[in-house]
């Protein structure tokens, strides 16, 4: 496995060599293979990874039963961060599609970093609330998005029905000159 790809995480990127090399003593090396689970939705959180190689989904349990797909990562990508400051439960499911490896830094490993190298946690912990505000800003963009999306929705499904409203109106006048009765709407 490629130290550069660990060296370049974006939770190590900016420590010393000296640093750098605490982190890499305290992670595990993993082999997976296609269809094997990291983890499910509601497991314990309890490590952070690093894809040295390979491929993941990660997706999500929907309230009908099926899975949706919420990302695909590959090598150097990182998931699971979230559970070295959070004792909430896995939010989602996690299965290998490719044969790869993981480097694993597991909560405690992290933890025991705070007693034996403050400045190596602390500039983990700085690069991980850096890359949850990142991906909130993203999140907020995205759900302002959609529902500019809904409102311009309702908006032309407000506009379809007053054209049908309009175009029933007419209709019925229309059938009414043509049968000189009265058409009940």
């Amino acid at each position: 496995m490629s130290d550069e790809t660990l060296r370049n995480c974006i939770l190590f990127h900016d420590l010393s060599d000296e640093q750098f090399t605490c982190v890499k003593q305290s992670v595990e090396e993993l082999p997976c293979r296609i269809g094997e689970v990291v983890f499910e939705e509601g497991d314990k959180g309890d490590a952070f990874y690093i894809i040295s190689d390979g491929a993941i989904k990660i997706t999500k349990n929907m309230p009908d039963g099926h899975k949706l797909v919420v990302a695909q990562l590959g090598e150097g990508e990182i998931f699971g961060e979230m559970s070295l400051i959070s004792d909430a439960p896995r939010s989602s499911n996690c299965v290998f599609t490719q044969n790869g490896n993981l480097w694993k830094l597991s909560r405690s490993r992290f933890e025991s970093l705070q007693e034996s190298a403050l400045p190596v946690y602390t500039a983990i912990v700085r690069n991980i609330a850096a890359l949850l505000c990142d991906r909130l800003s993203t999140m907020t963009s995205e759900v302002a998005a959609l529902l500019d999306e809904l409102e311009s929705t309702e908006q032309d499904m407000e506009s379809l029905e007053n054209q049908l409203s309009k175009g029933k109106v007419g209709l019925m006048g229309f059938l009414r000159s043509l049968g000189g009765g009265q058409t009940e709407a």
